[in-house]
């Protein structure tokens, strides 16, 4: 099969074909189940759940990043140093956009837009017993060039939806995202 990352379903279609999916259909739990499991395979195979509690319409996928050698296989870096040097440069070359019509988007597939609760929709975790609420997984942001100053900035941070259809996601004084904001 080739290597087609064109959307998540061909990704994971590849991926499978490769050996490198553990997937189940037993029910898992995000509150801190599917965590564990992450953790307990850190550095393993991309897993994906069939069935969320609580949520019979949502799939769970996780450590999709999580294994140095599928990321090469993914996008064809040789080794450790190739993606190092081809990551740094598509950090400060990046290419352009390309403007798809919402007519062929494939995230126009299911337009919700009467009752905009996102945690309905959408599997959030919780990672440990300590944190208060359920994430869903992260912001991620990539910022370069004039927008920073000349420099750049990519972030992890994770995201809560408290109110409905009102996104949040943590960031600190002093910190990149802070002066991002």
């Amino acid at each position: 099969m080739k290597n087609d990352l064109s959307s998540l379903r061909a990704t994971l279609e590849w991926l499978k074909s490769e050996g490198d999916v553990i997937e189940t259909d037993k029910e898992v739990d995000p509150d801190l189940e599917i965590t564990g499991l992450q953790k307990h395979l850190d550095g393993g195979p991309v897993m994906m759940f069939n069935h969320v509690k609580g949520k019979p319409h949502a799939r769970a996928i996780t450590n999709l990043f999580s294994d140095t050698n599928v990321i090469d296989k993914m996008f064809g870096f040789e080794n450790a140093l190739d993606r190092t040097h081809k990551l740094a440069h598509a950090i400060d070359h990046p290419i352009k956009p390309r403007e798809v019509s919402q007519d062929e988007a494939p995230c126009q597939e299911e337009v919700i837009t009467d009752d905009l609760d996102v945690n309905k929709y959408i599997t959030a975790i919780r990672h440990t017993e300590l944190e208060p609420e359920l994430t869903i997984g992260s912001g991620i942001s990539c910022v370069v060039g004039d927008y920073f100053d000349g420099g750049s900035h990519i972030g992890y941070n994770r995201m809560n939806f408290r109110w409905g259809n009102v996104g949040t996601f943590q960031i600190s004084p002093g910190s990149h995202m802070w002066q991002v904001i």
